[in-house]
């Protein structure tokens, strides 16, 4: 069954708390604080290979974490638009904290691992005792959610369309459950575009880890420097790809500040090029 969920100021504040399961300036390439040139400086030409993020980036998948949560809320009997508010918001916190964990030397974990574990912890931090075969389907639940609700955001088939026919080499690398990827791209008629799609799974590694996008450069023949990256999360998706040698894109969707960004992270994983969306990007 697909959903089709009320746009209400509360939904809209659950929405962005979700932003890593698994955003300012507008058409800006970035190099210092003090120099900004426009979008139409950035050109894809000298380079050999773009690869994409995919949740949030390629594909809109923004109501899944909160679909999932409020289906596991509901079926305990404990549902509130204020505990699902509190109960996501616990769930983002540890999801983010368990792949900060696992890429500072922790041992691996799968995503549906972490999100099951997180959605039984989060239960607890809300004060409810969680029964282990309800957190099991819920879990499933969420996961299943990701695959149906996953859409193609405006502007991203003409971009891959152009590029592919630039001669340009495609990969994704996700942070996302293994095996989705390539489910999504086959479901949104996109999987054509990609000669590697690696998931966490593949290496057992997540973003920003330097394992995961290695492994894109290799399947895909190329190198970092002559790589672009595209991604809408800040820390795994710009400090990963800096920090792997590539020229990196931020997809700001949720107008974040950068200035933060680079106060948080370094300026040294200050990103190439931002913009909100993908559909601007497909425009330059």
């Amino acid at each position: 069954m697909m959903f089709q969920p009320h746009r209400s100021q509360h939904r809209n504040r659950l929405i962005s708390c979700t932003s890593s399961i698994p955003m300012g300036y507008t058409w800006a390439r970035v190099r210092r604080r003090s120099e900004i040139t426009s979008l139409g400086a950035f050109n894809f030409d000298r380079f050999r290979a773009v690869v994409f993020d995919l949740d949030m980036t390629l594909t809109d998948s923004h109501m899944y974490p909160v679909l999932g949560c409020e289906w596991f809320l509901k079926e305990a009997g404990v549902y509130t638009d204020e505990r699902l508010e509190e109960y996501l918001g616990h769930v983002v916190a540890r999801y983010r904290n368990a792949i900060k964990d696992i890429v500072s030397g922790g041992p691996y974990h799968s995503p549906y691992e972490i999100i099951r574990k997180a959605m039984s912890e989060s239960f607890r931090d809300i004060g409810f005792e969680p029964d282990e075969e309800m957190v099991e389907a819920a879990a499933k639940h969420f996961r299943s959610l990701h695959l149906k609700l996953s859409t193609v955001f405006p502007g991203a088939h003409s971009l891959l369309e152009t590029l592919q026919g630039s001669g340009k080499k495609l990969g994704i690398i996700t942070n996302s459950f293994e095996g989705h990827a390539d489910k999504i791209l086959e479901k949104l008629h996109l999987k054509h575009f990609f000669s590697a799609v690696v998931d966490s799974g593949t290496v057992r590694a997540y973003k920003p880890a330097s394992e995961i996008f290695t492994a894109v450069t290799d399947a895909l023949g190329v190198s970092s420097k002559d790589t672009v990256f595209v991604g809408d999360e800040y820390y795994a998706d710009m400090v990963g790809a800096k920090s792997a040698g590539m020229t990196a894109v931020w997809i700001n969707i949720r107008h974040r500040s950068i200035e933060e960004a680079r106060a948080k992270y370094g300026i040294e994983f200050t990103p190439d090029l931002v913009v909100h969306s993908i559909e601007e990007l497909s425009k330059y």
